[in-house]
């Protein structure tokens, strides 16, 4: 599914534009994807920012193409005259183009000095941190989504294997029965089972 935005697909949530640099990182991409339609906005990228972010990706990481299926992520239009960014360094003006194309009021990226004040001003848009941006907009239940998200997936990912054999009861009964001997949470290393 290679899914183009229009301006009216997300006419009522703020569009934010996520830089190569941000897309290459599964955490903070996740939490501005999966976080943003119930926090008011709707994260995308665009074909330049997911060819760029594909190159500093890790070997065995998900390709963002693949993100985008999973969580029909928008990819935004192609923008034209980037040249006309001169305040902006290299590749980031055609960033910059494909922001303004898709009418995005936020572009998230870790180098925010990468682009111009002018530039940005003339297109009506704000470069922001992924941190700061998230503090301020992403909401405490879309934060439980995309910490169940998480959980679900690394629960699914480590299956027991078969031939695995259950910690015996001599270690359970030990663990059910100690009781704490202080204020943490953390449990004492002699109730984890050591692997057979």
């Amino acid at each position: 599914m290679s899914s183009v935005m229009t301006s009216s697909a997300i006419s009522e949530l703020t569009r934010v534009l996520l830089d190569a640099n941000i897309i290459a990182k599964p955490v903070t991409r996740t939490l501005l994807v999966v976080g943003g339609v119930p926090s008011g906005f709707r994260a995308f990228w665009s074909r330049a920012a997911e060819r760029e972010a594909q190159v500093h990706m890790r070997p065995r990481a998900l390709p963002p193409s693949s993100v985008r299926e999973r969580f029909d992520v928008l990819l935004g239009p192609t923008g034209t005259g980037a040249e006309r960014f001169g305040g902006t360094k290299g590749a980031d003006r055609q960033i910059l183009a494909d922001a303004a194309a898709a009418g995005a009021r936020f572009l998230v990226t870790e180098d925010v000095d990468d682009y111009g004040l002018d530039d940005l001003a003339s297109v009506g848009i704000s470069a922001a941190n992924p941190d700061l941006f998230l503090a301020a907009r992403l909401t405490r239940d879309a934060y439980s989504t995309v910490i169940d998200l998480f959980v679900e997936r690394q629960l699914n990912r480590r299956p027991r294997p078969r031939n695995s054999t259950p910690p015996s009861p001599r270690t359970i009964r030990a663990c059910s029965q100690r009781t704490p001997t202080s204020t943490t949470s953390r449990p004492s290393r002699a109730c984890i089972p050591s692997p057979p």
